[in-house]
């Protein structure tokens, strides 16, 4: 019996089955098991995690080696490192399913030293973001304290800032350098940097490119005197400090 033929009998679809039979992991890990092997480990999973059991093949088709680790342990090494309930272990894991393949130490470790934070600090960054684990830390400083010494930002205000909202880490060097071109462009139009920096944090969700490519504004600055009207951090920033502008008037008035 092929895979393919194994998995669908185990309870995957056609194209989760076909996914699947195409990684060369998952291929050498159950090659040669039957379907009743397979669902009783997605069994195991759905128990353990509290979820049915196409929840827990949809996450093994996202994540083929989740089906494959210990899931006790997993549970006994967070309740023993994070110290936190199994309900907050499900919920950190089933947000971001590679977080039950991790090193619980070294990640916390990790975040401490790059970081200069205590180990509370270093969990709560974790919940808010459970991405967050999976970063090279000591990277994630080096990079962000280049575009610091640009933007004017401390490292210790950058580190602050990372721990309260960890997506930021995520972020690429080319993504900051295009934001700090925005930034340019808006203090030609006369915003203050202690406007910039506080509207650039509260919406660094916001893509910083020109819509539809991976250039930012400086590419095409002087060829369209409105292409940064189209771009969504540009717009979203410039809001920002509209409204804070407009907030103050009404105090001082």
């Amino acid at each position: 019996m092929s895979l393919i033929e194994v998995l669908l009998n185990a309870g995957f679809t056609e194209e989760q089955a076909k996914t699947l039979s195409k990684n060369k992991s998952f291929i050498r890990n159950f090659q040669y098991k039957d379907s009743e092997f397979i669902q009783n480990h997605i069994h195991q999973i759905s128990k353990k995690y509290k979820i049915n059991q196409e929840q827990t093949r949809s996450i093994i088709v996202k994540f083929h080696p989740f089906v494959s680790l210990d899931h006790t342990r997993v549970f006994n090494d967070l309740r023993r490192v994070f110290k936190i309930s199994n309900l907050s272990i499900r919920s950190l894991i089933l947000r971001h399913p590679p977080f039950a393949g991790y090193n619980y130490d070294r990640i916390l470790n990790s975040i401490q030293n790059a970081f200069g934070c205590t180990k509370k600090q270093a969990i709560l960054s974790i919940f808010r973001h459970p991405q967050f684990a999976g970063l090279n830390h000591e990277r994630v400083m080096r990079n962000l304290s280049k575009f610091g010494r640009i933007a004017g930002i401390s490292k210790k205000e950058i580190k602050y800032k990372v721990l309260a909202n960890p997506p930021i880490a995520g972020c690429s060097k080319k993504r900051y350098l295009a934001a700090l071109d925005i930034g340019r462009v808006l203090r030609k139009e006369g915003y203050k940097d202690s406007e910039l920096l506080p509207a650039f944090k509260v919406n660094f969700g916001k893509s910083p490119y020109i819509p539809g490519t991976r250039l930012r504004i400086s590419k095409y600055e002087g060829q369209n005197k409105n292409i940064s009207e189209n771009i969504p951090l540009f717009n979203a920033m410039r809001e920002t400090m509209d409204k804070k502008r407009k907030s103050i008037r009404k105090i001082t008035s």
